[in-house]
C-alpha cells in the first residue's frame, strides 16, 4: 500500500540533526511502515536552501512550505502569526491542493495526517478521494479531520466530539531500538534529563532539586525554550552539580543516557500557560520514559494517569505534580535502592513493549 504521511509542521532533515520527538516520531513510524512492506511519502515542512524531494532510508520526503509566504519557522517569528491565524485556510488549502497532485501522481492509497497540520490532511484526502486516518498527540487538530476521517490515532480520547470517540484507537509513544540502547559508560552522573526544555518539563523544579541535594549529579541533555530559564537558575544558585549538553545529535543521545544512574520526568503543567492542561489534564504520552528505560534507566516520573499505566513500582517512582519535596525524596530513595541493578534489567525487557514499531502496527490495523 502506498501511504502519503502528511505532517505539515515536523521538519526531517538529510542527518536528522533536530533530535527532537516530532521528527523521530514520524521518521520511526514512517520507516515501521516500510518495513510493513508499504510505500511510504511524507510531507516535511521545507527550511531555506534544503532540496525539496529526497529519499532518505528508502521513504521519499517531500519538503513544502508550510505557507505561502514561507515555512512555519519564519511565521513563528513574526509578530503577524498572531492575525495571520484566521487566515490559514487559505494556505493551507493551496497547501494540500499541491499534495493532492502529489497523491495522484504518486497513486497513493490512503493518507495519514499528523494533527497538527491542520485540516491539510483532510482537504487532500477530499480533493482525491483516498481515505484519511487522523494521528494526534494533543489537542492541536482540525475538526474537519476529526469528521473526515475513517479512524483516529490518539494518547486520549479527552479532545473528541462523543460522536466521533468510536473511531479513535488509543496507543502509547514509542522509542526507536536503533537509536536508543543501553552501551557501557561510567556512570559520570547519577540523574538524567531528556527533553526539549518544554515549559512543562519541570526543569525549575529540579534545579530546586540538584540546590538542595548538591551531592547528586545531574546531566540536562537538550536544548529548548527553558534553557536560558534553568542557567539564571543554576548561576543564581551557583549550582555545580548540574551539566547541560545543549543539542545532542540522535545517534549520540544513548552515551549520555548510559553516563546517568537514572532518568527524570519531573513535568509540572503549572509552570506553562501553554497547552489545554487545566482542561484536559497531562495528554502526552512521553517518548522520554520509553527511551529513558530502553537504555536501562530507572525512572522517576510524575504520577499522571497516562504515566502511572506505564511506570509501576517495578520500573522507578512516582512522585506528585509540582511537589519538589517529594521528588527530591524519590530521587534520593531510588538512588540508594540497593535493587537499582535488577530494575534496570527489568525496564530493558519491559520498554520493548513501547517500540514504533507497535505504533505502526496499531495505525497499519486501521487501513
Amino acid at each position: 500500500m502506498k501511504i502519503f504521511y502528511i505532517t505539515t509542521t515536523v521538519h526531517i532533515s538529510s542527518d536528522f540533526n533536530e533530535a527532537i520527538g516530532a521528527t523521530t516520531h514520524t521518521f520511526s513510524i514512517a520507516k515501521e511502515l516500510t518495513k510493513m512492506g508499504h510505500e511510504v511519502f511524507i510531507i516535511s515542512e521545507k527550511y531555506p536552501n534544503e532540496k525539496e524531494v529526497e529519499m532518505i532510508d528508502g521513504i521519499k520526503i517531500y519538503r513544502l512550505n508550510r505557507t505561502v509566504v514561507g515555512s512555519a519557522q519564519s511565521i513563528k517569528k513574526t509578530r503577524a502569526r498572531v492575525l495571520l491565524r484566521p487566515l490559514r485556510i487559505i494556505p493551507n488549502t493551496i497547501l494540500a491542493q499541491h499534495i493532492a497532485k502529489l497523491i495522484r501522481q504518486e497513486k497513493a492509497d490512503i493518507i495519514i495526517e499528523r494533527g497538527h497540520s491542520r485540516g491539510v490532511g483532510a482537504i487532500a484526502s477530499k480533493l482525491t478521494g483516498r481515505p484519511l486516518v487522523l494521528e494526534t498527540i494533543d489537542h492541536i487538530f482540525s475538526f474537519m479531520s476529526e469528521r473526515r476521517a475513517k479512524a483516529i490515532i490518539a494518547y486520549t480520547n479527552a479532545f473528541f466530539q462523543p460522536a466521533y470517540k468510536k473511531k479513535v484507537k488509543l496507543v502509547d509513544a514509542g522509542f526507536d531500538p536503533r537509536y536508543f540502547y543501553p552501551v557501557k559508560q561510567e556512570k559520570k552522573y547519577d540523574v538524567a534529563y531528556l527533553g526539549a526544555f518544554k515549559e512543562w518539563d519541570g526543569l525549575e523544579d529540579l534545579v530546586e532539586v540538584a540546590r538542595r541535594y548538591r551531592g547528586i549529579k545531574f546531566l540536562l541533555i537538550g536544548d529548548g525554550v527553558r534553557r536560558e530559564r534553568v542557567e539564571v537558575l543554576i548561576q543564581k544558585y551557583r549550582l555545580k552539580n548540574i551539566t547541560i549538553t545543549g543539542k545532542v545529535p540522535i545517534e549520540e543521545v544513548k552515551n549520555y543516557l548510559c553516563q546517568a544512574r537514572i532518568g527524570v520526568a519531573p513535568f509540572n503543567t503549572k509552570l506553562s500557560e501553554k497547552g489545554e492542561f487545566k482542561k484536559y489534564g497531562f495528554y502526552f504520552s512521553p517518548l522520554k520514559i520509553f527511551e529513558y528505560m530502553a537504555c536501562g534507566l530507572p525512572v522517576v516520573s510524575t504520577d499522571f494517569p497516562l504515566i502511572k499505566k506505564i511506570i509501576t513500582p517495578e520500573c522507578g517512582e512516582l512522585f506528585s505534580e509540582g511537589d519538589v519535596n517529594e521528588l527530591g525524596e524519590k530521587i534520593e530513595k531510588l538512588l540508594k535502592n540497593p535493587k537499582l541493578g535488577e530494575i534496570s534489567e527489568h525496564n530493558k525487557k519491559y520498554a520493548q513493549k513501547y517500540t514504533w514499531k507497535e505504533v505502526a502496527k496499531d495505525i497499519a490495523s486501521t487501513f
